[in-house]
């Protein structure tokens, strides 16, 4: 039996370490340097307000370069989501959240905010 867990310690311990090191690649392939993300969800009310903002201010998403990632309904978005809320170090995983430089910012307001530093 010792010699089983002895033999099983390092495969996991491999395990382990590359899957953190796939999640980096994963973020860090989507989310480059310089890109601005803002995942939102479908219905979500608050997500709305920030897409209003961007279509009163003609369409300022696609001025800035801003990628719109869906987070409810596509899993694969769903997933970078989940690493760029573990890369922010963050408790509540909720969107709307806006990813830029590294940080997460999230909730309408703040987000608007935010976009307005953006040039």
């Amino acid at each position: 039996m010792k010699k089983i867990i002895w033999l099983l310690l390092p495969m996991i311990f491999l395990l382990s370490g590359c899957g953190s090191k796939l999640e980096t690649e994963s973020v860090n392939t989507v989310a480059k340097e310089g890109d601005v993300i803002f995942f939102w969800g479908e219905g979500c009310s608050h997500c709305e307000k920030v897409e209003a903002y961007f279509k009163a201010n003609n369409d300022l998403d696609k001025k800035l370069g801003i990628k719109k990632l869906e987070v409810f309904k596509n899993k694969t978005n769903k997933e970078l989501f989940d690493s760029i809320i573990k890369k922010c170090k963050l408790s509540k995983a909720g969107v709307p959240t806006l990813y830029k430089d590294g940080k997460c910012t999230q909730g309408d307001v703040p987000i608007i905010e935010e976009i307005k530093t953006i040039k």
